[in-house]
Formats: structure tokens, C-alpha cells, sequence
């Protein structure tokens, strides 16, 4: 169902209304060291995980994941709108209220 504007040779798409792909937290719960150390400040590594997840936290909030990891982790989630893009071990991070602040893993 495309429809013309009045006066214009473009035409309009209709509407989707599927949401965007969302990173998975067992994806992410795979890259992480599984040891529930708490050192990022939450109780389990699964709900650090499901944090990166919806972009609370970050990967290099982990102490215990390696340069590794955290390359591979970087690479998942720069797939995604409101995640990482990873250039070395320095990332922008595209959400909140900072857009575009540069951090370092």
C-alpha cells in the first residue's frame, strides 16, 4: 500500500511496526567470565549481563573479562542501536544522555 503525495513523484512505504533487534543475554552471558565476583556492583553475571544488555552497563564495567572478551563483546553489540562501537579497545557509546562520549575498555 504506497501512496503518492499530492504534487510529488515520491511515494510513501507503509509504517513497520517491528521493533528493532535487541542483543540476546545469553549471547553476552557467554562472553563473560561466569564467576559472580560481584565486582561490577551486581549480584551475578547474568544480571550484569542483562544490564549490557539494555545498555546500563558496559563491558569494560566486568573486572574479570579479558582484552578478548571484551573485543568480542564489543563486536556483538555495536550490531545494535544502543550499544558499542568499537574502534581498538576505545568505543563510542551512542545512548543516553552523552551521545557519541568516547570511553575506553
Amino acid at each position: 500500500m504506497k501512496s503518492t503525495l499530492p504534487g510529488r513523484k515520491k511515494t510513501l512505504s507503509p509504517p513497520s511496526y517491528t521493533g528493532l533487534p535487541r542483543p540476546g543475554i545469553i549471547e553476552i552471558l557467554k562472553l563473560l567470565p561466569k564467576t559472580n565476583c560481584r565486582d561490577c556492583g551486581q549480584p551475578t553475571c547474568m544480571v550484569f549481563a542483562a544490564k549490557v544488555a539494555e545498555g546500563a552497563k558496559e563491558p569494560g564495567d566486568c573486572t574479570q573479562i579479558g582484552t578478548e572478551e571484551k573485543i568480542k563483546l564489543g563486536d556483538y553489540m555495536k550490531r545494535f542501536n544502543l550499544a558499542l562501537c568499537l574502534v581498538g579497545l576505545t568505543y563510542y557509546r551512542k545512548s543516553g544522555h552523552n551521545k557519541n562520549q568516547l570511553h575506553t575498555i
